[in-house]
């Protein structure tokens, strides 16, 4: 085995918790390949360290404020670290020091040895070169993911709708979803420095749970599209991602243009009587 380079950080554990939670929830703990489980923690600045994170498809890296002591990177098992830093008193300062062929987790009188793996055989952050960028809130981005996440199909041989359609026409974006029985369509404004006349990319379900969960109320996440991948950005995290190849259905031809009958219904009243019913409805057709 590798020796492991001498590496020491020391983190508070609130922001250490928040961010090892982001990371692990990437990470693939049952991946046949080993490092795909493991957190890259790497301290090169004085002030800020990161965890990284990856199963090959997705990527997320975080960015920690911490003391770099002594600079250098390691992998630890993703789940195991979360659950151990979870664990330790509140309001304390953690240690991660990388000494010989293991890490060292230290906090007040309580010290964890975890085995370890070398920085080097993490993969490596692909270099993004944008086709398309764009800024939004992130409550506005939100409020989109909460409204089309449900329609993804959870498992459909059809790969494209395993992810959501992101459109942009002009200074236009769609975002689309189906699983084939339900479809979602919301439409926003944006602003694109050189508007395309048209662009289209499928993004993979689970980078949008993953985006969802932590988008708040305030600040802006940048968005970054070329053809092959998609990125974006939130105050302190980072997520790439392969796009889903493959052509998404023409949702275009599925929306009516007309419609017999508009109702405006409001939303408490409706979902009260939609639960109420659904009491009654059959288990496989969970139709009302």
């Amino acid at each position: 085995m590798k020796e492991l380079c001498p590496m020491r950080i020391h983190f508070k554990k609130s922001d250490l918790v928040e961010a090892a939670a982001v990371a692990q929830s990437v990470a693939s703990p049952q991946s046949t390949v080993a490092i795909l489980s493991h957190i890259l923690i790497k301290g090169e600045h004085e002030n800020v360290a990161t965890l990284t994170a990856t199963d090959f498809d997705t990527r997320v890296r975080v960015e920690v404020p911490a003391e770099v002591s002594a600079k250098g990177s390691v992998t630890v098992p993703a789940r195991t670290f979360y659950d151990l830093v979870k664990e330790l008193p509140e309001d304390a300062d953690i240690v991660v020091e990388a000494n010989g062929r293991g890490v060292e987790v230290r906090c007040r009188d309580i010290r964890c040895e975890l085995a370890a793996m070398p920085a080097d055989d993490f993969p490596l952050w692909p270099e993004m070169e944008p086709k398309i960028s764009f800024e939004m809130p992130q409550k506005q981005m939100k409020s989109v993911l909460d409204r089309v996440l449900f329609a993804i199909a959870l498992r459909d041989p059809r790969k494209a709708l395993q992810g959501a359609l992101f459109e942009i026409r002009k200074n236009n974006l769609t975002v689309v979803s189906t699983d084939g029985k339900i479809l979602a369509c919301i439409k926003n404004e944006i602003a694109v420095e050189k508007p395309p006349k048209e662009f289209s990319a499928i993004v993979p379900r689970k980078l949008l749970d993953e985006l969802d969960r932590n988008l708040n109320d305030e600040g802006t996440v940048a968005v970054a599209l070329n053809d092959k991948q998609v990125a974006f950005r939130l105050s302190s995290i980072e997520y790439l991602s392969n796009q889903i190849e493959g052509k998404y259905p023409d949702y275009e031809v599925v929306i009516p243009k007309q419609f017999a009958r508009k109702f405006r219904i409001q939303k408490p009243p409706l979902l009260a009587a939609i639960r109420r019913a659904a009491i009654f409805t059959d288990q496989k057709q969970n139709s009302i």
